[in-house]
């Protein structure tokens, strides 16, 4: 274990096992994680503390201040050269954002000079706030890889098992379990928030 000169949470950053580590500009480039820090000093301590080789910092200001814009609420690797992106309402105030996201991740590349497919994911249709008026971070990619199988959220929305069939094709040799996730969303994380710190 090794003390990190940095503030990173788990669902900050998503990698894909082969150099590539994607994370938001929003979260751990904001003065109240890492004040005085700046991108190169930060890209520096991810690639020599989890041996990435390579940094997309993704652009975007996102709605879920509960964590800044945590990247586990907004797209992750389905694996090396593919990324599932979670695709909100028009209505959502995240959807111009998401729009300027996928424009982004159209360009980049891997640690290993590959494109990137996108995998669509709708986002739940109805948009739930906490008792704040905030919008909560209800998403379909805040979920769990486990040996052999995968846990993923469900809203009690039409989306739910669209979303399920995404995550299906995508591991295809993974059992998919969906379990209500509600309650971790009011409480400010979801499924992959809350696994982050558990010992494997």
């Amino acid at each position: 274990m090794f003390r990190a000169p940095i503030i990173c949470e788990g669902g900050a950053i998503h990698v894909d096992g082969d150099g590539t580590l994607i994370t938001t500009e929003q979260c751990l480039l904001n003065a109240n994680r890492n004040p005085g820090h700046s991108r190169e000093t930060i890209t520096d301590v991810l690639c020599r503390y989890i041996g990435a080789e390579r940094i997309l910092w993704l652009p975007g200001e996102f709605a879920d201040v509960e964590t800044d814009g945590h990247v586990d609420n907004i797209t992750c690797f389905a694996s090396p050269g593919t990324i599932i992106v979670g695709i909100p309402p028009v209505a959502h105030p995240d959807f111009a954002a998401v729009a300027a996201l996928k424009r982004f991740l159209v360009e980049a590349r891997d640690a290993k000079g590959r494109g990137f497919e996108l995998v669509e994911i709708a986002q739940p249709e109805r948009m739930r706030r906490d008792w704040r008026g905030r919008p909560l971070a209800g998403s379909y990619v805040n979920f769990y890889l486990v040996n052999g199988g995968l846990v993923m959220p469900a809203f009690d929305d039409p989306a739910d098992v669209p979303a399920k069939r995404v995550l299906e094709a995508c591991f295809p040799e993974r059992e998919i379990v969906q379990i209500d996730a509600h309650d971790l969303v009011e409480g400010g994380g979801g499924i992959h928030c809350i696994t982050q710190q558990e010992p494997q």
